[in-house]
């Protein structure tokens, strides 16, 4: 159902349904958007729906570096919006690192709560985080 990250509208709506049949935002994805399902899945323990929202768009960062602001259903980029627009890949390193890493720095705290990776190493800059559970070191 995730062509990349979420849509508008749980239902496209045509020219009909709206005021002077502008259709735009039935028919795309938006980061933002993608951002507060990723979210929601965290919450509700929904692994597998989250992966297909995010390895999609680390897949095409890693392809293209910077994307299009906005994909279709299918899961294409929407060629005729702006092109090298910053919204998907920040969204994407924020799922990486709050959400998948779990990783919220405070300023006088530290927690990692990940979801999916039970062992990992994290660097990035200053930062060097070796993770294991309390139960398996």
């Amino acid at each position: 159902s995730h062509g990349r990250a979420t849509f508008v509208s749980e239902r496209w709506y045509g020219p009909l349904d709206t005021t002077s049949s502008n259709v735009g935002d039935s028919w795309c994805s938006m980061g933002r958007i993608g951002w507060f399902d990723a979210l929601a899945r965290k919450r509700y323990g929904d692994l597998e729906t989250f992966a297909s929202i995010l390895d999609p768009l680390v897949a095409d960062i890693n392809r293209w570096t910077w994307l299009y602001e906005r994909y279709s259903c299918d899961g294409s980029p929407q060629t005729n919006r702006t092109a090298m627009y910053f919204e998907f890949p920040a969204v994407t390193a924020m799922m990486i690192h709050y959400i998948r890493y779990g990783l919220q720095l405070g300023f006088q705290t530290v927690t990692v709560t990940p979801f999916g990776p039970r062992d990992f190493s994290y660097h990035v800059g200053n930062m060097h985080l070796e993770f294991s559970p309390p139960e398996r070191v």
